[in-house]
């Protein structure tokens, strides 16, 4: 029953952000399925069994999702190729919220401002961090955030004037394809970071609220350890050496370079290296190298073809994962996961539709039977909706990409 009481508070919450968001958002996906016959060998995967994955990225082709936002309310509609696979949605009765789905095209679910408040204190009563006893408590939780924010701003200006630029040199250095005129190094106080860092830990692990906070989010982890491993690790004799060095073309803004060392006491060698460069198109390109992990980050931005890529790369063969986003056009983006370099894996593809969408879900009452969330817990009462549910999931499963999918699984458990 919480499971049903989360469900339930999410879509309030959607319907009631809805109100002021008057907008459309469409998603829709695409895998490349013989890139995917590649991958999957290399993860395992034996090759004879890669092409029972095809129903999958059938199912994931022609799916795509529609939020559509009003004044009136909002829905999502699942579509699976041409056909809508299935719509939810909700808008205001009053000082009530009435939710619907295609799948219980006869009943109607009426959540009230005391329910809200209800399903509020279900889900708060496992966080007390979120109200205590007295159930969801917004202004104690916005009070908290307020503390949070006043530890962390006292250790903001150590942060800024820990970083001193030293004096300018001249001379002649090359990286990436560039020369440069102009190096400066710029000192770092590692000391005064990691004491102001120290004692941000100290002022939360004292804090009894926000200790209690991060619990109600955290789940099983021990928050008080963790910023007292967090604290241990800006001690002094645990804090590295940083180098950095900043190189520029006299005169000029664009290009510069950038590069930094951190080099842990006692150790002969950097065990992490950072560079950036940015060209005169206002591109960027920085990579951060964990030496001892033989793992790399680099992060590309291309502001003028409105794209970025975010790699993971290791130094083993196969060991790569990258994540890119593009703005192809106006209000769309294209999110891509590559495990090969320069190969899209799968595609995500959105849209944003300013202006209010048309809500076709029928939440009128005539003729259907509106059921409150008591009524959802007495089994006699929500018989009939639980019946319908069940026909709707059977018509849904018939679609030809779900029921391959259905099936694939199906064969996998016997």
């Amino acid at each position: 029953m919480k499971k049903l009481f989360a469900l339930m508070l999410a879509l309030v919450m959607m319907v009631t952000a809805s109100f002021a968001l008057a907008d459309t958002f469409e998603l829709s996906f695409k895998v490349n399925t013989e890139e995917a016959g590649k991958v999957l060998p290399s993860m395992g995967i034996p090759a004879e069994q890669v092409a029972q994955f095809q129903p999958i990225f059938n199912l994931l082709n022609a799916l795509s999702l529609k939020v559509t936002t009003a004044a009136q309310g909002a829905q999502l509609d699942l579509n699976v190729g041409d056909k809508t696979a299935l719509t939810i949605g909700g808008g205001p009765v009053g000082n009530d919220i009435v939710i619907g789905a295609s799948l219980i095209p006869n009943y109607l679910l009426k959540i009230t401002e005391e329910d809200v408040q209800n399903l509020m204190g279900q889900l708060s009563q496992s966080m007390p961090g979120l109200g205590g006893e007295g159930g969801f408590n917004p202004e104690k939780l916005a009070g908290i955030a307020e503390k949070y924010m006043g530890y962390v701003a006292q250790v903001i200006p150590t942060f800024q004037t820990a970083l001193t630029p030293g004096e300018t040199q001249t001379g002649s250095w090359s990286f990436e394809g560039y020369t440069f005129d102009n190096m400066t190094p710029i000192n770092v106080d590692t000391k005064a970071i990691g004491e102001a860092v120290s004692k941000l830990m100290d002022d939360l692990m004292n804090d009894e609220e926000i200790v209690g906070l991060f619990s109600a989010f955290g789940g099983s982890f021990n928050p008080q350890e963790v910023l007292a491993g967090v604290k241990d690790a800006m001690s002094e004799e645990h804090m590295p050496d940083v180098t950095v060095e900043v190189y520029n073309i006299a005169g000029q803004q664009l290009p510069y370079y950038a590069k930094s060392e951190a080099t842990y006491k006692g150790a002969s060698e950097p065990s992490f290296t950072f560079w950036m460069l940015g060209k005169e198109d206002q591109s960027m390109y920085m990579e951060f190298d964990m030496v001892g992990q033989n793992m790399t980050f680099a992060l590309t931005i291309d502001p003028a073809n409105a794209q970025g890529i975010l790699e993971m790369k290791g130094s083993e063969e196969g060991q790569y994962v990258a994540v890119g986003l593009k703005a192809p056009g106006a209000n769309q983006f294209q999110i891509d996961l590559f495990l090969v370099e320069k190969t899209e894996l799968l595609s995500i593809f959105g849209s944003i539709t300013q202006g209010e969408g048309a809500l076709t879900l029928n939440l009128d009452e005539t003729g259907k039977t509106v059921l409150g969330i008591a009524d959802l817990q007495n089994s006699e009462a929500g018989q009939g909706l639980v019946q319908e549910a069940q026909t709707g999931l059977f018509q849904l499963m018939a679609i030809p990409e779900i029921a391959g999918v259905m099936a694939l699984f199906t064969s996998s458990m016997r």
